[in-house]
């Protein structure tokens, strides 16, 4: 029997990689797969670091890791006993994404999932986690936070500030790093983290159009707009003297804190009051200062 020299067998070669890390918009949880920077940085000694690449899945992976042996590495059953703590630092060079820092026990075959989503209040996972899911659902990605260099498409709501702690009556630096969320109805609809500088941006999906009052019905009008409440959580974090950002878990944990004073005017305690989302116009929130001063910040006294 003679072989057509046309036909070749296929082989399958399959490699097991020791990090698998899955990236999603906390705004619409859809995959972030390009132009970022991807790192992971053994913590125990030496923090010898090595980039990840993304694959055509989507997926960010590395064939290596810092502080590991090839002798480990090529063997899986010996992963679990090997494992060592390691940073993942994520930056984009566009901005935007706000830069977000956290730590994994690697090598490890599942992809890395973010544990502290178990933590957050149920009033506020609904908002970051997929509708629908089922019970006992394990989220396996990690959550990025909109930039002020985001764009928002189809359809999203937004809502920016530039937050900013008062004490005494007066400006006293930038809340960075706090988290807001944006609520309608009493439903946690959308939550941000501010950068560095204070700047936030939350994006959500627009909410169902409320339905006209009897006298816009007859005038033939509908109104394009909700009513939203804000809440901002901040916990003062400090920020490592390298100009990286605090840990994601540290970020979050400020949402089981109580929500700080949102102040309607610089040097008064009058909450900010409920405030008018129109579509198609982001909501931009300040809090009013004496003349001649223009109003840019939204002031807050952490709780």
């Amino acid at each position: 029997m003679i072989l057509d020299p046309r036909l070749h067998s296929v082989d399958i070669v399959t490699l097991r990689a020791p990090v698998a890390l899955r990236l999603r918009d906390a705004s619409d949880l859809s995959l972030v797969s390009d132009d970022l920077l991807v790192s992971a940085t053994e913590m125990l000694s030496g923090h010898q670091s090595i980039p990840l690449q993304v694959t055509p899945s989507g997926t960010w992976t590395a064939t290596r890791l810092p502080a590991i042996s090839p002798a480990d590495m090529a063997d899986p059953a010996l992963w679990p006993s090997v494992a060592k703590p390691i940073e993942i630092q994520v930056r984009d060079p566009s901005n935007r994404y706000l830069p977000m820092r956290m730590i994994a026990d690697l090598p490890a075959e599942a992809a890395i999932g973010w544990p502290g989503f178990a933590s957050l209040p149920d009033t506020i996972s609904s908002s970051v986690l997929p509708v629908g899911r089922p019970t006992g659902y394990v989220p396996d990605y990690v959550p990025l936070f909109p930039g002020s260099a985001h764009i928002s498409l189809g359809g999203r709501a937004e809502v920016r500030a530039h937050l900013a702690i008062a004490n005494a009556g007066q400006p006293a630096g930038n809340a960075s790093f706090s988290v807001m969320t944006v609520s309608v109805d009493g439903l946690v609809r959308g939550v941000g983290v501010a950068d560095g500088d204070g700047v936030i941006l939350v994006s959500f999906p627009y909410p169902l159009l409320p339905a006209p009052t009897a006298a816009e019905r007859a005038a033939g009008t509908t109104r394009f707009e909700w009513t939203v409440s804000v809440a901002v959580y901040c916990g003062q974090l400090s920020l490592p003297a390298d100009g990286a950002p605090p840990l994601l878990n540290e970020i979050l944990a400020q949402l089981n804190r109580s929500p700080s004073l949102l102040l309607e005017r610089l040097g008064t305690p009058t909450a900010l009051p409920e405030q008018t989302l129109r579509i198609g116009q982001p909501l931009v929130l300040r809090s009013a200062r004496a003349s001649p001063a223009k109003p840019s910040s939204l002031f807050l006294i952490p709780a």
